[in-house]
């Protein structure tokens, strides 16, 4: 009996680092490689639409990247004002006009960049045929638009550090 358990401990310990590489590869139901659609958005977006042809594969690819150059500029500068809101907000003394100046500004910026996805969404409509935006219009929401998406926890957060809010600075809690 106990050269039984301890072959069974041996066992379990052996197998121990491969359970917990599993219990994170498969959180929430949902394997860590089904997660990168979040850097693969337009990939993915183009794969269910039936009969996309080269030049709306192609189209749909520019704007997606004509997207990306527009937005880049302003995420970071909404990282950079959060990150100095957190400088300021800690100093001695605090400064409210430089606070709510900064709050103001990425609320701006995030409504322009709001905007921006919402006009290329509309631009990637035009390219399509009527068949294609019923199925493209029926995922709507159903992907990273407007913050909402399919791995959404109940908290409003996404995966293990959030939505990409969190690495525009704002808090994890």
């Amino acid at each position: 009996m106990n050269n039984t358990v301890k072959k069974l401990t041996i066992v379990l310990l052996a197998l121990t680092p491969i359970m917990v590489v599993f219990a994170f590869a498969q959180r929430d139901g949902h394997s860590m490689i089904n997660r990168s659609h979040h850097f693969n958005k337009g990939e993915i977006m183009m794969q269910g639409l039936p009969d996309l042809t080269d030049e709306q594969k192609e189209k749909i690819k520019e704007l997606r990247l004509g997207l990306m150059k527009e937005a880049l500029p302003i995420r970071n500068q909404i990282a950079e004002n959060w990150a100095k809101l957190k400088t300021i907000s800690t100093a001695d003394p605090v400064d409210m006009k430089a606070i709510d100046k900064l709050i103001d500004e990425n609320s701006i910026l995030q409504a322009s960049l709001k905007k921006e996805k919402a006009a290329n969404h509309q631009e990637v409509r035009k390219l399509l045929t009527d068949d294609q935006r019923i199925i493209f219009d029926s995922r709507a929401g159903n992907g990273d638009r407007f913050g909402r998406g399919k791995f959404m926890k109940s908290n409003g957060r996404r995966g293990r550090h959030g939505d990409r809010k969190y690495f525009e600075g704002k808090s994890q809690n």
